[in-house]
């Protein structure tokens, strides 16, 4: 038999003073190694961890849960006091045990004069708010009132932590799925150096039942550190949502050169604890843990509240029926593509949300859905959607036999931790909205100019509502071309070659400018040796990036032409790109910022006829563009011939 083990062997916690006597202050947590080795705690009582207050005040102001380790208030004598010690035990067998010291403290000072006093100086606006909990509370013997001067506050031998709740759930004990509990960490730092690494848990059960949200850190300008002041989050059971943080800040140094006022010596940790949708959640406490390590890791705060959660499914019931707004241009000309907006407000605080686009309605082969997102979120669902780049959409042709018909998108159950807190109007505004954008093409076909088609839109939320929305779409004739000036770079194709054996790749980049629709055409040339081609042209891809989602298929049928009638090759490539319209920063916030505007090009080609190269001589390769009736000439590029390479062995 081995005696249990405290995780850390010392705690505190703050009470407020309008904490209710029997509500769980802290919960003192063991480990039994004997669990390893007894697998039927029933048949084994070695495995059976109890708890109990090794020593208190004399009043016995709290009780232990032998079995939970839940410490309660027996009563509301604790407000007479600024402080506890409790040395808590837990056994396994009744005999030997092991021990951690807690620390309550209750915010209330020792000496009432003293606090009368201070309150006295608030009110005549001679104290700083600011320093409140942190500076003695005792005035100066000889101050005078109204004559009060500001003195240099005095930093403590130690770090000194001060964690509290604030907003509009401050007060609340019993939650539901999607309520908020937000809280303060106010670290003050000595003079000198500290080391410390802060870690903040949100409870799970088997999976996770509050996530942790909006986790800041503020280091006042007396603090300087050496490792990093941003939270990495992550997720216990590798969930949609994060319920650990770890702020390593290394080694704080504290210049102590600002004495005027707290702050300059404080780091503060502010996070949310917002109640998730869980199965295995049941209506029971759970804790909202924050802890420290410091001072080479030999001493450990801890910090702790505790909620009891309310699992009734109210998500619907109670909340009024969310809305969606269907929005986009009232025409679009042949061959050109634009961007259509689905926003919602919604106002459960957990729903299933799919979203359906379709276009044409009644019609196939008029449009072609390139591409869509979730564009942004507001403050309500950033902890639900932490990113939104993987929230992929699916495409279907539906009868089309050019591009997609139909684009579906399945949000899951993202959760609103404001719709408990806010106004239908307020969340209207901008605490519930979800915003989509849809990038479609109006195929380049003659036949459809002058006529009216339908865009759709449908949003289920749930099973039981629907929200459907139409928009009728004028097709016009196609537009000119604009007159734009692209970029242009071209390169081999990292890792490949041109040898007799073996064909290369040509690489061109074209960068589009924003807010542009023009007709691109390609021509690529290659040289002729002794009246014969030197390279004969195989093949092209295109791919496009996201403001250019609707480009021309990524296959594209070049025409070759032979330019001697003594030459049995292709030399030159001619690829019609077609209409290319890049629809800018429309709303569209594409995910990669580098290739958002990015046409590339692969041009294959191999050589044509090996008896009329060198090998180690570079042939020239052009490149022109025209743009509607304009020419434009790209470059050369010098293409090397490599020695015959020996083919791959497959087996």
């Amino acid at each position: 038999s081995q005696p249990p083990r405290f995780a850390y062997d010392v705690g505190s916690v703050t009470l407020t003073q309008s904490h209710l006597e029997g509500k769980p202050v802290y919960k003192a947590e063991a480990n039994d190694p004997d669990e390893e080795f007894c697998r039927d705690p029933s048949g084994c009582s070695c495995s059976n961890v109890t708890y109990f207050l090794v020593s208190q005040d004399e009043a016995s102001t709290f009780i232990i849960d032998k079995y939970t380790g839940e410490i309660r208030v027996s009563g509301e004598s604790y407000s007479l006091f600024p402080t506890y010690e409790l040395k808590i035990g837990a056994s396994d067998d009744g005999v030997t045990y092991d021990t951690m010291t807690l620390t309550v403290t209750t915010g209330t000072s020792w000496d009432n004069t003293a606090v009368n006093n201070y309150k006295m100086d608030i009110k005549n606006g001679y104290a700083s708010d600011e320093s409140e909990r942190y500076l003695n509370m005792v005035p100066e013997v000889g101050e005078e009132p109204h004559h009060r001067q500001k003195r240099a506050i005095t930093l403590p031998t130690n770090l000194t932590f001060n964690l509290e709740k604030y907003g509009t759930n401050q007060n609340l004990a019993v939650i539901k799925v999607g309520h908020r509990i937000q809280f303060k960490l106010d670290i003050l730092f000595p003079a000198g150096s500290t080391d410390i690494q802060v870690e903040i848990f949100t409870p799970d059960s088997d999976t996770i039942v509050m996530m942790l949200c909006n986790v800041v850190v503020t280091v006042g300008k007396n603090l300087d550190y050496n490792g990093s002041a941003v939270p990495v989050l992550e997720s216990l059971n590798n969930s949609t949502f994060n319920d650990r943080a770890i702020i390593a800040l290394g080694t704080v140094r504290n210049n102590a050169s600002d004495l005027s006022v707290n702050s300059s010596s404080i780091i503060t940790v502010t996070y949310e604890a917002v109640m998730v949708e869980n199965a295995n959640t049941v209506n029971k406490d759970y804790w909202v843990s924050v802890g420290a390590e410091f001072n080479n890791e030999n001493d450990v705060w801890v910090g702790q509240a505790s909620f009891t959660a309310n699992i009734t499914n109210d998500t619907t019931s109670s909340f009024s029926p969310p809305q969606a707004n269907f929005t986009g241009p009232a025409s679009m000309s042949i061959g050109s593509s634009s961007i259509f907006y689905v926003d919602l407000a919604v106002m459960y605080p957990v729903i299933d949300l799919k979203i359906d686009v379709i276009a044409a309605i009644n019609y196939t082969d008029v449009m072609s859905i390139c591409d869509a997102k979730l564009v942004s979120v507001s403050d309500a669902y950033t902890c639900s959607f932490p990113d939104m780049k993987n929230i992929t959409p699916t495409f279907s042709a539906e009868g089309n036999t050019r591009g997609n018909r139909r684009m579906t998108m399945y949000l899951g159950r993202p959760i609103n931790k404001l719709a408990r807190e806010y106004a239908i109007s307020q969340i209207q505004a901008n605490k519930g909205i979800i915003s989509f954008v849809v990038q479609i093409t109006l195929l380049d076909d003659p036949t459809l100019v002058g006529k009216d088609y339908w865009i759709g839109a449908t949003v289920e939320f749930g099973t039981t509502v629907i929200w459907a929305g139409q928009l009728k779409i004028t097709a016009t004739a196609k537009s000119p071309s604009q007159a734009v000036s692209p970029g242009f770079s071209v390169s081999m194709k990292s890792g490949t070659a041109v040898s007799a054996t073996r064909p290369g790749i040509l690489q061109l980049d074209m960068t589009v400018p924003e807010s542009t629709s023009a007709d691109y055409l390609l021509e690529v040339v290659g040289p002729f040796q002794n009246g014969d081609a030197v390279f004969h042209m195989c093949g092209v891809k295109v791919t496009y990036g996201e403001n250019i989602a609707c480009g021309t298929s990524n296959t594209i049928d070049p025409e070759y032409r032979i330019s001697s009638n003594f030459s049995s090759y292709a030399d030159i490539m001619r690829v019609d790109l077609g209409r290319i319209t890049n629809v800018g920063n429309t709303g569209w916030n594409a995910t990669n910022q580098t290739t958002k505007n990015l046409v590339r090009i692969l041009v294959y080609l191999k050589v044509a006829n090996a008896s009329l190269v060198t090998v180690g001589t570079n042939y020239s390769v052009s490149f022109g563009m025209f743009l509607g009736n304009t020419n434009l000439t790209i470059g050369q590029i010098s293409v090397p011939v490599s020695a015959s390479i020996t083919a791959d062995n497959i087996t």
